[in-house]
């Protein structure tokens, strides 16, 4: 029986015996990464060797290799591309790559770091007012991730299904329209999805004299991009001075 691999050199362990009298048919040999480490071809743990018993020798795994703490990409992602590097637009249409993708979307991506698997480059719309969809759904943030393999886990093709769409309404709409709001105060201070409102309330102990049971008046988000402003603003009034007809409220 022949001799067992010593692969100690490649960052793995052996649990085989180096000595000849050990060696029985039948065997089989488990060579384990270290801790921390994983075969380079298939992010396996371990591999083993087993004893052929007509001839009397150990057979290997192929490809055997060596045990790695992690992989590389080197290439940069998809969808980093600038004008510089593309020499040209590119694709015309919003959402799919070249130098146009990346007018559309930002990233993070750092040309002096090094990626390896499992690190993440995120992309995000760069318009505040843009969300990133992925046809009806709304994502948030796109994330490629480097693998194993040594590629980025969102290929060009795989990037075009993403698009960034107008999804919110700009505060700075309402803030615009405090002076036209008389001593209502706009409490909403972040920019506001569709069909949601912007808030706002009046003074400290008053209710609107229009509806008395209540201190806040409401701006609906149109899926225009625009607030839907009133043609007048309701007007405040101590409570202890409000009438309230209970027959009104359910």
């Amino acid at each position: 029986m022949d001799k067992p691999l010593d692969k100690s050199t490649d960052n793995i362990n052996s649990n085989a015996s180096q000595t000849l009298t050990n060696h029985l048919l039948g065997i089989k040999i488990e060579y384990k990464c270290k801790d921390g480490f994983f075969y380079e071809d298939d992010q396996s743990t371990e591999k083993y060797a087993t004893c052929d018993r007509t001839k009397g020798n150990f057979i290997y795994p192929e490809p055997f290799g060596k045990c790695v703490e992690s992989k590389t990409c080197s290439q940069k992602p998809p969808g980093t591309e600038t004008l510089a590097d593309s020499g040209s637009l590119g694709d015309s249409v919003t959402g799919t790559l070249g130098a146009v993708f990346t007018e559309t979307f930002s990233n993070d991506y750092d040309s002096s770091k090094t990626y390896n698997n499992d690190d993440i480059v995120t992309y995000k719309c760069k318009s505040e007012l843009d969300e990133v969809f992925k046809g009806t759904e709304r994502v948030g943030e796109i994330k490629n991730t480097c693998q194993w393999d040594e590629t980025w886990s969102l290929t060009d093709e795989n990037l075009k299904d993403y698009e960034c769409k107008l999804n919110l309404c700009d505060i700075r709409q309402l803030k615009e329209q405090e002076a036209n709001a008389g001593t209502l105060t706009l409490e909403t201070q972040t920019h506001v999805s569709f069909n949601e409102n912007g808030i706002f309330k009046c003074p400290e102990g008053q209710l609107r004299e229009d509806d008395p049971t209540t201190a806040e008046f409401q701006v609906l988000c149109e899926s225009t991009g625009n607030f839907k402003l009133p043609a007048s603003w309701p007007t405040c009034a101590d409570a202890s001075d409000l009438v309230i007809d209970f027959s009104t409220i359910r």
